[in-house]
């Protein structure tokens, strides 16, 4: 019997099993040894070709080219993104310290982590893990640019958006990773930035 089939025996016995229901939603905590590689990995620049390459991927899918890494770029109202498959390029952990990494990067721009998660799914044929990290920005009050306006209304600096961060594993391996940003065409706040600027900071 299987980690996650003893799960699912101690907590529903013989009772049939949603799959729409997380059968576990906690905080995500690191442990030691996660940290340790964590940290050798960002300080010793071994993210670098990933990032690079995912750059690199991103760019060319904007042009319908191909690339090393499998790149989906992700756009609808009110949200971009994109997505990158686990590639067997990567170390079986990269996928997940990247998770880490672009969290990283975007508390570096001053947004403040609102949840980070972890939510396991029976899905009858495969276990699913999604790990998220939730991340918004400070929204502080923005002067209007020229004080002449006749609308002297002060604005929300909304910046890219809220951000939304997951790392998908099946039966505890790496699957994929998504970067999705969410923002308001609402009168309040400002202007969204652009998503290919986020992307330079996120992986230059």
């Amino acid at each position: 019997m299987s980690f996650f089939d003893k799960i699912i025996s101690q907590v529903f016995g013989n009772h049939e099993v949603n799959s729409a229901l997380p059968l576990i939603e906690e905080e995500i905590k690191r442990n030691e040894a996660y940290k340790s590689a964590y940290f050798r990995w960002v300080n010793e620049g071994k993210y670098r070709w990933l990032t690079q390459k995912i750059y690199q991927g991103y760019e060319l899918k904007k042009k319908n080219e191909t690339a090393d890494l499998q790149i989906h770029i992700l756009k609808s109202s009110g949200a971009n993104g994109f997505a990158v498959t686990y590639s067997l390029l990567m170390d079986e952990k990269e996928m997940q310290y990247l998770f880490d990494l672009l969290r990283d990067k975007v508390l570096n721009m001053g947004y403040k982590l609102y949840n980070s998660n972890r939510r396991i799914f029976d899905r009858a044929q495969y276990v699913e893990t999604i790990e998220k990290h939730y991340l918004k920005p400070p929204t502080p009050k923005i002067e209007p640019q020229n004080e002449n306006q006749a609308d002297t209304r002060q604005l929300f600096d909304q910046r890219y958006g809220n951000i939304l961060i997951e790392y998908i594993s099946i039966d505890e391996k790496p699957s994929f990773l998504r970067l999705m940003t969410h923002y308001y065409s609402d009168f309040i706040y400002s202007p969204v930035l652009s998503f290919d600027k986020l992307m330079d900071e996120l992986l230059d």
